[in-house]
């Protein structure tokens, strides 16, 4: 579920918004932001099929009698078609909100490669990208019952069964080894890491430890933990967010960046230049001479 949701800078001082206020007053704007918390809460895609204009209403908290709904549309902050009522533009104003069920998707489709690699399998040869609920959950019952039924099926050991040899040291020793080389990270880096690396944004103009991210990027998605699709849309909904220095790839993979939470994107902020400077200290003598009744 999603934690909050975005409002462009210069919001209030837009032409809808304005028409909103003439017509609705403060009461409207806050209205409206009520419906996009509503929104972001329950419909992540903006799509409000199936609630009527009282539903609505109800949603964003109006109590009024002015018809809020019908000034939504004609200011078109609301588009209505014939299945009903959506937010307008709300999936380009609010990516990463209106994915997010995507994302829990697919997300959902990673644990189940932990706990049925087989049917995880097939659902991915099959094009699937994710799962809903109720089908991550039918899965994860029909594991459990499988598991318990090949419990149930082994037979009981032998009475008395014959000794077995001790097993050869070195034969371990090189079984483990070998087991322990089959998972080992590949030296070289995958299409998608390559693609989550160039979106991955630079430290004050520097990318740094590449072979580490490489790593852990390795790590968490070959252990079903998040998929790479998942990564590549996270860096990019979130990268705008972090200014000149964000986290290095490595050490945002190991703390799990790709759930942090969407905040304001940052602005660069630059100190003013000399000539600002000397304008600034004129600007406050010619102050200071006006309020002195202009007399040396």
């Amino acid at each position: 579920m999603n934690q909050d949701f975005r409002i462009r800078v210069g919001f209030f001082r837009h032409h809808k918004t304005r028409k909103l206020e003439r017509r609705l007053g403060l009461e409207g704007v806050v209205a409206l932001l009520r419906l996009w918390e509503y929104a972001a809460e329950f419909r992540a895609k903006g799509d409000l099929a199936g609630m009527t204009a009282e539903d609505i209403e109800l949603a964003a908290g109006w109590n009024e009698e002015a018809p809020f709904v019908t000034v939504l549309v004609e200011v078109r902050f609301l588009d209505e078609g014939p299945d009903g009522y959506a937010l307008h533009d709300w999936q380009s104003h609010n990516p990463w909100v209106a994915e997010s069920e995507d994302r829990s998707a697919a997300a959902r489709l990673s644990r189940l490669h932990r706990e049925n690699p087989e049917a995880a399998a097939k659902l991915k040869a099959e094009g699937r990208t994710g799962l809903t609920p109720d089908e991550y959950h039918s899965f994860k019952r029909s594991t459990a019952v499988e598991r318990s039924l090949t419990n149930r099926s082994t037979p009981s050991p032998a009475p008395d069964p014959a000794p077995v040899p001790a097993p050869d040291p070195a034969q371990g020793k090189h079984q483990t080894s070998s087991a322990s080389a089959s998972k080992k990270c590949p030296s070289a880096y995958s299409p998608e890491f390559e693609e989550f690396w160039k979106i991955y944004p630079a430290r004050n103009g520097v990318k740094a430890r590449k072979a580490d991210a490489w790593k852990t990027f390795w790590k968490v998605t070959s252990s079903g933990t998040v998929a790479p699709d998942a990564l590549i849309a996270a860096i990019k909904a979130l990268a705008p967010t972090y200014g000149d220095y964000p986290r290095d790839a490595a050490t945002w993979l190991n703390h799990q960046g790709w759930t942090d939470e969407m905040g304001p994107t940052r602005i660069k902020r630059t100190a003013p230049n000399k000539a600002e400077l000397l304008q600034q200290r004129n600007i406050a003598a010619m102050n200071e001479w006006l309020s002195s009744g202009g007399h040396q």
